[in-house]
């Protein structure tokens, strides 16, 4: 066996890595893929991918996410075929070093919740972290046949429905259409204020972010804009068998008008056509304001996303 670790990534070693992922899910019915990036890291020289070979084969995967020194989240993998072998302990071993040597304070360990309910031996000698919401996976569309027929035409329905309730309040004024667009580098300004406002961080952290975003080949930042005021903003990850949304935020003096559904069918919509995959997002479980909305949009609950902590 060996260990390698790295803070880079090849698009070969990235294609392995997927393979690997792709057995694991069809083994585990799980559906979370690996964040392979480590862009948004405190220190970009800090090693995020662990990955353990048994006889020149790649059997698992660990990688590390800490935007501070606070907490890094740890995410694993292991090939379901070598799981009787101490790979989780060496692997876990590793990180704990790495983490160490770059100071950082504590370590989150995600999972999806049927996987951790599959295997409780698996991890006897951690518990559920009290003070980390569990988020929900939801997901539109199961395979590519989904998205030529009936998962489309869910979103253009709800979008339809939709504009004929604000077509009967506003009769379709135009302080009511809600344009989603790329954001340009002119937006990143006001996108970095609206993303403060809805989560509470500081501008500064949040031009970081953005910046990140648009300088990262597989992300794609979007604006939502009426008559040329930008009132929200959603990114996403373009993954090879996924796409991510993330960093959904409609400014505050914008929302509960219905433009937040609207630009997210509209973006649904768009992304289901363009790249024919299922698109993924994630919610706090007590969200239940957003989780009703993407459901409403024809996102299905497919997973919870927990983290434990060492007991």
């Amino acid at each position: 066996m060996s260990i390698v670790v790295l803070n880079h990534l090849a698009s070969e070693l990235r294609d392995n890595i997927h393979q690997l992922e792709q057995l694991i899910h069809q083994a585990d019915h799980t559906y979370r893929w690996l964040f392979l990036s480590n862009q948004y890291n405190f220190d970009q020289t800090m090693p995020f991918l662990v990955l353990y070979y048994h006889q020149s084969h790649l059997v698992g995967v660990g990688t590390i996410y800490a935007e501070d020194t606070d907490l890094a989240e740890v995410t694993s993998v292991i090939h379901p075929q070598y799981r009787k072998l101490p790979i989780k302990d060496a692997m876990i071993a590793k990180i704990k070093q790495i983490c160490r040597d770059y100071r950082i304070r504590a370590i989150g360990y995600k999972i999806e919740r049927n996987f951790y309910q599959q295997y409780p031996a698996f991890f006897n000698r951690y518990r559920l972290n009290p003070d980390a919401m569990p988020e929900l996976i939801l997901q539109f569309g199961d395979n590519q046949k989904e998205f030529l027929g009936e998962e489309v035409q869910t979103v253009v329905a709800v979008q339809k429905k939709k504009n004929k309730r604000y077509d009967s309040q506003f009769d379709e004024k135009e302080d009511s259409v809600v344009q989603v667009s790329r954001a340009l580098p002119q937006d990143l300004n006001s996108i970095a204020h609206i993303l403060a406002e809805c989560f509470d961080d500081s501008y500064y952290e949040e031009r970081l972010f953005v910046e990140r975003v648009v300088a990262d080949s597989s992300m794609v930042l979007y604006q939502f804009s009426i008559q040329n005021e930008i009132i929200g903003t959603c990114s996403i990850e373009v993954h090879p068998k996924v796409i991510y949304l993330f960093a959904v935020a409609i400014k505050k003096k914008q929302q509960n008008k219905g433009f937040g559904t609207k630009a997210i069918a509209q973006l649904t919509t768009y992304l289901t056509k363009k790249y024919r995959r299922p698109l993924q997002i994630q919610a706090d479980k007590d969200n239940k304001k957003a989780i009703k909305l993407y459901q409403k949009l024809g996102f299905k609950t497919v997973s919870e996303w927990i983290e434990l902590i060492e007991k």
